[in-house]
């Protein structure tokens, strides 16, 4: 009787939104296509402030698969999965871009059924389905780093026998995500590499190369990854020693090898640097060695770092430096590199998040926001959107974007400058509505800046109500709807 009395609730509130909508259009997206309001201005809406399209993506017939997504959610939010299932799969089938949702409750799902299966052969069936999902996510959302890294860490769960398989999805994510790799996968990536030396498949130089890179990792998330700075910092004093047991005297100089202060190694090899800086094989050595010995706040690494990268540049190199150029405030050197990173990577999903850094490096650039810098950064975030669909971070970006500009738009109080607040509350409902990871942030962005909405008398006063469309220049160039609160 209670699902019964779910499906006709939900039938009927369907029925009464869907009548609102025009042919195949959404219901979300016939209220962000407004009419014409009394005494609005005409305004020429920026290009840039165009933020995403839903077009297409609810399939052929998307009155059929709003009303089979609505449903699916329902139940599964009540965790009645088998109720559920149907109308998930409709969904799944005919608008497999509409949602990361989609992908993200249905792995939930299968995993359930599996965990609940009585039989082998129909646990390792749902198996079989989480992870065709995780495919089909990757083909639909990108995000091949992140989705792997789950894909390794279900196969452990559910198939632990299947080491070589799940070693396989270990350094793909590692070599995918790079400096974003979780921590859990660094230590089973460089044991691997350890299992090689030891059957004498790799020599120990080969060891040292990827201990660096899992370094310069560790070092990245212990600068920039405050939830989880303590597990990297546990995971890296377990690689710095076992490293320490494989360093060995090298061509360059078997009477230093063992030097451990900074000091000693730049006396040793400084000279001989500035003499050969483009010997690859020497730049490696002082990049291990210095990276060992925990010098990367010496002026004497930047050089060999920076150099390193010269003769063998890689995304992940370029990123580094851009977040040591940035930590010393030097933004525009900070975005040069971060554009050959961009240049570098092939991952779009990587080259999402590189963008963000460029609109953070623009956000930050001068003493306050300017309408220049403003726009600039939108521009790097909008990319950001197109590169990895269904992503939230880009939308809460330029949500605080448009919530910092009531200075820009306005006298700093008043109606201009609080109705920037609505054009914000947009991007943030558009990351809470297509990216669970951002839903809280950003519905408490949501909340915290309701009180800053225009006030009824004051939007009655100028002939406007709730619900109505407002365009809104300045540098936000943008169509939105009226949220006015009472007085």
């Amino acid at each position: 009787m209670k699902q019964y009395t779910l499906l006709i609730t939900l039938v009927l509130l369907l029925s009464v939104a869907l009548l609102n909508s025009c042919g195949s259009k959404t219901v979300k997206e016939t209220q962000q296509t407004p009419k014409p309001a009394k005494d609005t201005a005409k305004v020429q809406i920026d290009a840039d402030a165009q933020i995403g399209t839903e077009t297409g993506k609810w399939g052929p017939d998307s009155v059929e698969t709003v009303k089979n997504y609505s449903l699916y959610r329902e139940y599964y939010k009540q965790k009645m999965y088998a109720d559920a299932l149907p109308f998930w799969r409709y969904v799944y089938k005919n608008a497999p871009a509409a949602r990361k949702t989609i992908y993200l409750n249905g792995v939930t799902m299968y995993e359930t059924l599996a965990e609940q299966a009585k039989d082998s052969v129909t646990k390792q069936a749902y198996v079989d389905t989480m992870f065709m999902i995780y495919d089909q996510r990757i083909a639909n959302f990108a995000e091949e780093g992140d989705v792997t890294t789950w894909k390794a860490v279900k196969l452990k769960n559910f198939r632990p026998w299947e080491t070589a398989k799940y070693m396989e999805l270990v350094k793909h994510a590692v070599a995918i995500q790079q400096e974003e790799a979780d921590y859990f996968l660094l230590i089973p990536y460089f044991n691997d590499w350890l299992s090689q030396y030891n059957q004498k498949k790799i020599g120990k130089e080969k060891v040292l190369e990827q201990y660096n890179m899992l370094s310069d990792i560790i070092d990245f998330n212990l600068n920039n990854n405050t939830e989880n700075a303590d597990m990297y910092r546990q995971v890296k004093e377990v690689l710095d020693g076992a490293a320490a047991k494989l360093q060995t005297t090298t061509a360059a100089s078997t009477s230093t090898a063992s030097a451990a202060s900074c000091a000693d190694i730049k006396a040793a090899y400084e000279a001989q640097f500035k003499a050969n800086p483009n010997d690859a094989e020497l730049v490696k050595t002082l990049y291990s060695k210095l990276s060992r010995s925990n010098c990367k706040s010496d002026a004497f690494y930047s050089d060999v770092f920076l150099k390193l990268y010269q003769l063998e540049p890689t995304a992940q190199r370029a990123k580094l430096l851009a977040q040591q150029y940035a930590d010393k405030g030097d933004n525009n050197t900070a975005q040069k590199y971060v554009l050959e990173a961009i240049n570098l990577e092939t991952d779009r999903a990587k080259q999402a998040s590189l963008y963000m850094l460029m609109a953070g490096l623009e956000r930050r650039k001068g003493n306050s926001l300017t309408a220049t810098t403003a726009s600039q950064a939108r521009k790097y975030a909008k990319k950001a959107t197109e590169l990895r669909p269904g992503w939230g971070k880009p939308y809460i970006f330029i949500g605080d974007l448009y919530a910092s500009s009531g200075k820009l738009c306005g006298p700093g109080t008043g109606w201009d400058s609080q109705v920037v607040a609505w054009a914000a509350t947009d991007m943030w409902e558009k990351a809470r509505d297509i990216d669970p990871d951002f839903a809280a942030e950003a519905t408490q962005s949501i909340n915290r800046y309701r009180q800053y909405y225009p006030k009824t008398s004051d939007g009655f006063m100028r002939g406007y109500a709730n619900g109505q469309p407002y365009n809104i220049g300045c540098w936000i160039g943008t169509t939105t709807t009226i949220r006015l609160i009472n007085d």
